[in-house]
């Protein structure tokens, strides 16, 4: 009769390194060990004594229950609460007045950002407020912020690998710029444009649509634009506020064109030779020839 304790014993193991491949071979019985050692094809661990030379093999009890998958170190766990907020955010931001999303966010959105999402968050939160009957505006800009804010509550982050295999079109719908003028007498004046500011796809935009000071400066009129794409037309916003600066202090104008004018990039038209540069606002900061 076998017993229940017999079951739960350690199996007895024996061990040899194989000569082959380097790795550690177990063997079941100590003769069956011997045996591959007196052939030549294994040898004995060092340290190791006839008696003391068992594979540390774990105990194993039939009846503990098996672990649930469990999350990983620091990733962070999604549960119904988190479910709930996302939804009320992305149910109630699109119908909500300008002047109601402020009250809104402070208790339903900005807690549960930080750094700068939260500074994002409240950019989008202000300008929606003042695009008034800008309607293409602020959908843009709430779509922007239901985005954001599910982006960072959600836990279907995409990874760098899979990112890289994504068009880049997709991964820079988003990407929002600042497009100006530099003056003669070295002024810069810009306007907002919300999607695609790559600069794979604004050199190309550019070309096609911004010939001169007189498109750019049209563009600054109009309160700036959805995007500016070689292959349609421009639709411009209505009320945007400019960005000024001064090329005295180039640095303190990417800072307002980064925390006020929400710009990851800066194209700017030299009134002077004629030419387009562009600036990386989370890069160097250092203004290049575009074209």
């Amino acid at each position: 009769m076998i017993k229940l304790t017999d079951l739960l014993k350690e199996e007895e193991t024996f061990t040899a390194t194989s000569k082959k491949s380097g790795e550690t071979a177990v063997f079941k019985t100590k003769d069956a060990r011997d045996a591959a050692v007196k052939a030549g094809t294994h040898s004995k661990i060092k340290d190791s004594e006839d008696g003391d030379d068992k594979k540390d093999t774990p105990k194993v009890n039939i009846f503990d229950k098996p672990k649930k998958d469990e999350p990983k170190k620091d990733e962070p766990v999604r549960d119904d609460q988190t479910d709930a907020q996302i939804e009320d955010v992305q149910n109630n931001i699109d119908d909500m007045p300008g002047d109601e999303i402020q009250d809104y966010a402070e208790s339903d959105i900005f807690p549960y950002l930080k750094g700068r999402d939260l500074e994002l968050a409240k950019m989008y939160v202000d300008d929606i407020d003042a695009a008034g009957d800008d309607f293409d505006r602020s959908a843009d800009l709430r779509k922007d912020l239901k985005d954001l804010f599910d982006k960072k509550m959600s836990l279907e982050n995409i990874s760098t690998k899979l990112m890289d295999l994504l068009p880049e079109s997709i991964i820079n719908e988003g990407t929002r710029s600042q497009v100006g003028v530099i003056g003669r007498n070295g002024k810069i004046v810009s306007a907002y444009v919300h999607y695609d500011g790559y600069p794979s796809n604004m050199k190309p935009g550019l070309k096609h649509h911004m010939k001169s000071d007189k498109d750019v400066l049209k563009l600054i009129k109009m309160g700036g634009a959805r995007g500016i794409f070689d292959d349609k037309e421009i639709e411009y916003y209505k009320n945007g506020k400019p960005t000024k600066g001064d090329m005295k202090d180039f640095g303190k104008y990417v800072d307002t064109a980064d925390r006020s004018g929400g710009a990851e990039y800066i194209y700017l038209y030299n009134m002077k030779d004629k030419k387009w540069y562009f600036a990386d606002v989370y890069g160097d900061k250092k203004l290049k020839k575009l074209f």
